[in-house]
């Protein structure tokens, strides 16, 4: 089975309802995973098995790397989406997070020249582009894997590390950036 992004409406007793498939737009035969939201709804950053026109863009040892995807919010369903130009198929980018103020998407990468497997990086959005890709450095990143970025309006970021001291596995750490 492959991963697609679903929602579920919440009752004011706070149970959930049956899921739903999110998009018939975004979801595609291959996985889609994290996805984070513009502040007034109108955009959406997610993860996608990395393809172009629904075909499988594999890497050169045979791998279909993560990529991160945007797309607009339209009148029945979202469109106009598109791959973001930091990704690769040479290497996976994932697990998007949007600053509040939409100029900073912050996200995870195996990315050669890092400090680990994989490492939190940003680019900013300057001029209606994205920037290459930028890396937040070995306070954050380890020799280890560090994954889901949460950038709080309080300008602090959380994230998973199994490499910082921590209980063992994917803890969950905390920085002000």
């Amino acid at each position: 089975r492959y991963f697609d992004l679903f929602f579920s409406e919440i009752s004011e007793s706070g149970q959930s309802f049956k899921p739903e498939l999110f998009s018939i737009e975004l979801n595609s035969p291959l996985h889609e995973g994290p996805a984070t939201f513009s502040r007034d709804l109108s955009r959406v950053y997610f993860t996608r098995s990395n393809q172009k026109n629904g075909i499988s863009k594999q890497d050169t040892e045979g791998i279909v790397r993560l990529a991160i995807y945007e797309a607009e919010r339209g009148f029945f369903d979202w469109e106009n989406v598109r791959e973001l130009p930091f990704n690769s198929p040479d290497y996976s980018c994932m697990h998007p997070a949007l600053s509040p103020d939409g100029k900073k998407l912050f996200f995870a990468s195996n990315k050669p020249g890092g400090y680990g497997g994989t490492d939190l990086y940003f680019a900013e959005k300057i001029g209606g582009e994205w920037s290459p890709a930028i890396n937040l450095g070995p306070e954050i990143n380890t020799s280890g894997n560090e994954a889901y970025p949460f950038y709080h309006d309080s300008g602090v970021l959380f994230f998973a590390s199994n490499q910082h001291e921590g209980d063992g596995g994917l803890d969950i750490f905390a920085i002000d950036i």
